[in-house]
């Protein structure tokens, strides 16, 4: 019986340890973003456009990563269609290439 009862202790504080697990705070509107993502990579997977349903499902995830909804359907898509690409690496914005200054004569130094 006493074996049974640490038994049971013992499950019940490794069960409050795991809700105890501090995750990271999401930005309400990042959380919205996410599931509308999610929603759409829904859709896209309905009408078989398994790409574009691995793209935003890539994206939900990004945006909440402790939204579970984008992680089992990208996992959905690898155990029925294979392993697609991995996820995209974020953008990187252009380099802007600018000309050269010309410099301008300034006549108050050639006097």
């Amino acid at each position: 019986m006493f074996h049974t009862i640490v038994l049971v202790l013992g499950l019940t504080l490794a069960a409050q340890a795991q809700d105890d697990v501090v995750r990271p705070a999401v930005p309400p509107e990042n959380a919205r973003a996410s599931q509308q993502h999610y929603l759409s990579g829904v859709i896209y997977f309905q009408k078989q456009d398994y790409d574009k349903a691995r793209d935003e499902w890539y994206l939900a995830r990004e945006l909440d990563p402790t939204n579970m909804d984008p992680r089992q359907g990208l996992d959905r898509i690898d155990r029925l269609y294979g392993p697609g690409p991995a996820a995209p690496a974020p953008k990187k914005p252009k380099a802007v290439k600018r000309k050269p200054r010309e410099e301008k004569p300034n006549p108050a130094s050639s006097a």
